[in-house]
C-alpha cells in the first residue's frame, strides 16, 4: 500500500481537507470498508481533480469493493467529477 502524506498547507483549507479525506480513505480501506473509502476518495478527487493519488484511491476501492465480474464489465473511466478534464 502506498502512503499519501502530502503536507497540508496551513493557509490552504482545500489541501488540508483533501489530506483529511485521504487519511479517512486509508483508515476505511484498511478496515475493509471499500465503498465508504471510495466515497472519501471521490470527495477528495472533486476538490483536487489533478491529484493522481485521489484517482488511484478511487480505483483501488472500486477493485476491492466490487465483485470481479463487475470490475471487468465496468469501463473504469467513470469519474466523480462529472467528466471534467483532468489535465
Amino acid at each position: 500500500m502506498f502512503s499519501y502524506a502530502a503536507p497540508p498547507a496551513k493557509d490552504d483549507p482545500v489541501k488540508r481537507t483533501v489530506a483529511e479525506l485521504m487519511k479517512q480513505f486509508h483508515s476505511l480501506y484498511k478496515e475493509g470498508e471499500y465503498r465508504e473509502a471510495e466515497v472519501c476518495a471521490a470527495a477528495a478527487h472533486v476538490l483536487a481533480p489533478d491529484d493522481p493519488a485521489t484517482i488511484a484511491a478511487i480505483q483501488m476501492a472500486r477493485k476491492r469493493g466490487c465483485p470481479a465480474a463487475t470490475v471487468e464489465k465496468s469501463s473504469g473511466s467513470e469519474c466523480p467529477c462529472a467528466g471534467k478534464a483532468h489535465r
